[in-house]
């Protein structure tokens, strides 16, 4: 995956977001069904909220929705946007057959207006895509402004003490570039073939955390993530996971 078409012109090439959106679709369609998504990312979030039942939650950088279903059908009010149309069309698709009440909206840290305010908001992979801590730190000051007196900033991240590139991880190959950039290659279920690859920022754990002071919040906690729904067949899938730790969740509060 490049961001770059050497063939055109500097005024015609297209822009980080045109190529976000125009790849969104099919990564959409990979994390549907994506065992770190679903039995690592979404279940810690998930067990960091607690009981949802009647609150606002906020969903920052949403992409196609999966997480905001599964809040939604825990009686959350959800809303919830990402910068990429294509995924906003898919999300908004899939609450309206599922009958839903999710908010989706077209938008990103530097321009996001919201009605309310918010009992908690959370992040899966999104933070580390910002393309300097300076952006970075629009995520927190964005997002704690969205928050009510005590709330929370749950994101799930890429884990800044990782080191463990060019090795097999489930079904990932993290791969590091000059300075902080890191390629993931997502790979396929079948036959491990590269399907995709992204490319993402690993921050440090100062660079989030002085980010996160500078926008309000004042109590930063630290969390390793572990796998449910693990089982003899699937151990291995899960052991370089468990024992690398590619990922790791940062929540902050006001």
């Amino acid at each position: 995956m490049t961001s770059e078409n050497p063939d055109l012109s500097q005024e015609q090439q297209p822009s980080a977001s045109d190529h976000y959106n125009a790849m969104s679709t099919e990564y959409a369609g990979y994390i549907e069904a994506d065992p770190i998504r679903n039995q690592l990312h979404y279940p810690h979030v998930l067990r960091s909220l607690g009981d949802v039942k009647g609150k606002s939650i906020l969903d920052v950088g949403c992409g196609n929705g999966r997480l905001d279903e599964i809040l939604a059908a825990r009686d959350a009010r959800v809303i919830a946007y990402d910068k990429a149309p294509n995924l906003i069309q898919i999300a908004r698709r899939q609450a309206e057959q599922s009958g839903s009440d999710i908010r989706y909206l077209v938008a990103d840290p530097t321009n996001i207006e919201l009605p309310e305010q918010f009992d908690a908001a959370v992040s899966v992979m999104v933070l580390p895509y910002a393309p300097d801590p300076h952006y970075l730190g629009t995520f927190f000051e964005s997002t704690n402004r969205a928050l009510k007196k005590d709330g929370s900033f749950i994101s799930v991240v890429l884990n800044p003490n990782f080191t463990a590139f060019d090795q097999l991880i489930a079904n990932r190959v993290f791969k590091r570039w000059g300075g902080n950039q890191v390629e993931v290659q997502f790979l396929s279920p079948k036959d491990g073939a590269m399907m995709m690859n992204a490319t993402l920022g690993q921050f440090n754990q100062e660079e989030y955390e002085a980010a996160a002071t500078r926008a309000g919040f004042s109590r930063i906690e630290w969390q390793l993530l572990m796998p449910i729904g693990e089982t003899e067949e699937n151990a291995g899938f899960w052991k370089a996971c468990k024992e690398l730790q590619p990922y790791s969740s940062l929540i902050v509060s006001r």
